[in-house]
Parts: structure tokens; sequence; C-alpha cells
């Protein structure tokens, strides 16, 4: 007997903090388990245009120490480009390989326009390697930028770790949140469904409220303004399906209290 009151307590408790967890990491899981979501956000956030705007402005500080006129680095790049070496590098990474920007392109560019401008002024190179040299370095300005200035390398690695074991851990939720939920008919009562539903959304506004309260959202900065701009914009999405999540909570909570307490007065 003691037992049994003991599980009506305690079942009702750990199927709360399992569905928030499930809802939690279901948050969470469109951005780690598919790039779609991603493409999606970064399309919508105007992206692939602010990367291609920071790397130019970025490559026309490194060409003033060369003594070149900015005008050299006029069509050597896109952002379709960036747009496309970008999509690249997504699949590969959740594809689990590894993938190297392709430069070629900006490289060819690049050097057709310094050499029309030299041959327009007349100006001899005799140095060809320095020439060389600086080609490859302002290419590596456009890998860079693209690259999150080396940091990707560190984001790539975190989704490629957690995209098989986040989709492993949200099915042992699953199957955990089903099995609780038959003890529950079982052991304890079908009521405490309504409070399970109800300190479930209790305990997502709360985490929404802790989330809004500690972190600043709007002056948030991490790498560069174009992603800060994305991370921003997925931080809302989450806090969003936070949101949604606890509205249709505590709906589904009136909803199964209204029904249980009609069917008892039956």
């Amino acid at each position: 007997m003691k037992i049994k009151i003991i599980l009506s307590y305690l079942l009702p408790f750990l199927a709360t903090i399992l569905l928030v967890a499930i809802i939690l990491v279901g948050s969470f899981i469109p951005y780690t388990a598919s790039k779609e979501a991603v493409l999606k956000e970064l399309e919508k956030q105007n992206y692939y245009e602010s990367v291609a705007e920071e790397t130019m402005s970025e490559m026309k500080l490194d060409i003033i120490s060369s003594g070149l006129p900015s005008s050299i680095l006029d069509n050597i790049f896109t952002s379709n480009d960036i747009k496309e070496e970008i999509n690249k590098s997504l699949t590969a990474t959740y594809n689990k390989q590894d993938y190297e920007i392709n430069t070629q392109g900006i490289e060819e560019n690049l050097t057709k326009n310094i050499e029309g401008y030299l041959a327009e002024n007349n100006i001899v190179i005799e140095d060809e390697e320095a020439l060389k040299t600086f080609v490859e370095e302002t290419t590596n300005t456009y890998k860079s930028g693209i690259n999150l200035y080396g940091y990707s390398k560190y984001i790539k690695s975190v989704i490629k770790k957690i995209k098989e074991p986040i989709m492993w851990l949200m099915l042992g939720l699953i199957i955990s949140e089903i099995l609780l939920i038959f003890l529950i008919i079982r052991f304890a009562k079908e009521k405490y469904f309504g409070t399970i539903f109800f300190s479930s959304a209790m305990l997502l506004f709360l985490t929404n409220i802790y989330l809004t309260s500690h972190l600043d959202i709007n002056h948030l900065f991490l790498f560069s303004n174009s992603f800060s701009s994305v991370l921003k914009a997925l931080i809302n999405n989450v806090l969003n399906h936070f949101l949604i999540s606890e509205i249709i909570l505590v709906i589904i909570a009136i909803i199964y209290v209204f029904l249980n307490g009609k069917k008892t007065h039956e």
C-alpha cells in the first residue's frame, strides 16, 4: 500500500520531467538533425549577403598596405558564391564529412583584375612570388569569412558529435514517457495526467523566464555580426517553441480536467 502511494506521486513527477525534457530536446533537433532548418534561417536572415559584405570590408583593409586600389576586388565573388560554398560545407557537416572551401574562382578573378590594372597603368611586377602571396592571403580572407574566422570547425565538430546521440536521446525519452504513462494508469490514477500537463507547462514557463532574464539576446555577439543575427534568431525560435508548447499543454490540461470532471459526475 505504501509503495502504491509513493508510486502515485513519483510516477507523475517523473512523467512531468520527461515531458519537459522531450520538449526541450525537440526544440533543438531541427537544427542538429537536418541542415534544412539551418539553411532556411540563413536565407531568412540574409546571411550570405552579410558575409559577403563583411568579407569584402576585410579584404579592402588587407589591400591598403599593398598600394593597389580597391577596384581590383570588383566582382571577384558574389553572395551566391558564398551561398554555394556554405551549403556545400553544411551538407558535408551533416553527412559527417570534411569540406575545403573552393577558392579557385576568386583566385582567378583577383589575378585577372590585378593583371588588368597593372597592364592599364604600365606597371611591371618584378617579384611574381610576392604577387602570388598577396593573392593567396586575400583568398584566405574569403575562406576565413565563410569559416567564421576559424571557429566554424568547432561548430561543425559539435554538430557531427551530437547529431545521432540527440536522436537516440529523443527516442529514449519518448519510450520512457510511454512506459511511465502505462505505469501511471496501472499504479496511480488517470487524474494525474492533467497535473502532469499543467506542471510541464509551468516548468517550461519558468525555464523561458529564466533564459530571457539571464540572456541578453538582443545584444548577443559571437564571431561576427552576420553569425550573431542568425544565432539570435535560432534562440528566439527555440524560446517561441517553448511558449507554443506551454500554451498547448495548458489547453490540454484544461480539456482533460474538464472531461475527467464531467466523467466523474456522470
